[in-house]
Order: C-alpha cells, then sequence, then structure tokens
C-alpha cells in the first residue's frame, strides 16, 4: 500500500495550489454546522455524500486550510501511484487496518471517507456501505454526517455548500440505517435552504476569483 506521510515542502505547495484551483472553479466556499466537528478533540470520520470530483479538494481544503487537523484521505492505488505526492496531504491507498492505526495513533486527525463508495449523481438514491462503520467501531472514533452540494446562486461560477451534522458514537457495522438517514437528512436540509436563498447560517470560507458577472457588475459602478 502507499501510505500517507508529511513532507516539508510537498504538502504545503499543493495547499497553495488547490486553493488557487478552488479560487478559479467556484464563486464561494459555504460552511455550516462546523461547530459540531471542532467540538470533538479526538480523532474523527468525516462521511459526506460523493457527486462531484470536486469533493475530495473541498474536504481536504476545509480540514488543512480552514481547520488546521491533520486529514486522512482514500484514494485507489492505481490512480495514488500516477500521483504519488498527493501522499503528503494525507492521501493514501485503502487499507482498513492501516486508518485504523492512524486515527488511534494521532489524536485529533480527521478521515474522510464517501459511504457510497463511489461518485455518484447528486440526486441519486443515496447507498451507505460499511466501511465507514467498521472503521468507527474498530477505531473509537465518532462518524460526523456531512452534506455536499453545488449549485448555481447568483454568479456564473458555481457555488459550494457544506452542512456538517452531529456526531454519531458507537454506531456498528449493522447501522448503515442510521448513517444513511443522517446523510439524508442534511441533504434535505441543505437544498431547503439553498431553494430558499437562507444563507444566514454558512459561512463563506473562501470566496473565489472575481466572476464575469461580478467584473459586469463593476464595469457599470464605474461608468455610472
Amino acid at each position: 500500500m502507499i501510505r500517507a506521510y508529511q513532507h516539508r515542502w510537498a504538502g504545503p505547495l499543493l495547499d497553495r495550489y488547490n486553493h488557487y484551483m478552488l479560487r478559479k472553479a467556484f464563486a464561494r466556499l459555504r460552511v455550516a454546522g462546523v461547530d459540531s466537528l471542532r467540538s470533538i478533540t479526538g480523532s474523527v470520520i468525516a462521511a459526506p455524500n460523493h457527486s462531484c470530483w470536486w469533493d475530495g479538494c473541498v474536504d481536504l481544503y476545509l480540514t488543512r486550510a480552514f481547520l488546521g487537523r491533520r486529514s486522512l484521505l482514500m484514494m485507489g492505488e492505481t490512480e495514488l501511484r500516477k500521483y504519488r505526492l498527493f501522499s503528503s496531504l494525507g492521501i493514501f491507498s485503502p487499507n482498513v487496518r492501516y486508518v485504523i492505526e492512524e486515527l488511534k495513533k494521532h489524536p485529533g486527525s480527521v478521515f474522510w471517507i464517501y459511504p457510497q463508495g463511489e461518485m455518484l449523481p447528486a440526486r441519486a438514491p443515496l447507498e451507505v456501505r460499511e466501511g465507514a462503520l467498521l472503521i468507527s467501531e474498530k477505531s473509537g472514533a465518532p462518524i460526523v454526517p456531512v452534506a455536499h452540494r453545488y449549485e448555481f446562486v447568483r454568479d456564473d461560477h458555481p457555488e459550494v455548500f457544506v452542512r456538517f451534522g452531529s456526531p454519531l458514537a458507537g454506531l456498528k457495522r449493522g447501522d448503515a440505517g442510521t448513517l444513511r438517514s443522517s446523510i439524508a437528512s442534511l441533504l434535505q436540509r441543505v437544498d431547503d435552504d439553498i431553494a430558499a436563498q437562507r444563507f444566514e447560517a454558512y459561512q463563506p470560507v473562501l470566496v473565489g476569483a472575481e466572476t464575469r458577472s461580478e467584473r459586469l457588475q463593476r464595469l457599470r459602478e464605474n461608468r455610472a
């Protein structure tokens, strides 16, 4: 397997590149409910839905740049061998025993795992595999359900909405239904907030580069 490692220059360099890519692609990254994760001093398993290529970039940014915590994330070994530097961001090839040891060895780590097991369309029926539950059972780390949504709101660039739910402790492999309903409820809450444009609870943690709509508005104001 390929293990995660700490590199003196590669990690910070890739963090800056990730920040650049996110600013270029999105108008804003908004986050709600993050205090539920901050309240956990030990290691935690973050379990979001997986509907977009950008999920890993967003999650690594939130952990490393916004929260300042050690991150762990799995990537298929074939892909990771092509991009070995990604290991310096806490990315490793799938190995359950390894991640359990890392969560115990480094309290405060955040391990991101996508319970669906694959990337699916945003509104596809939500299914949950047992990997996150097994790791939680063996490591003692609670699971925090997470909802991701990518939506066009007011700009020509989409916005990212991330909402963290309440920690779920003591789950076992047979509790997939509990985790599924928790993620589904969060997704519905984010959908309702977007539809009603209720953004007060969402903290903008990243603002993208100037969009075309913002540039046009600035030009109109300058000409007025």
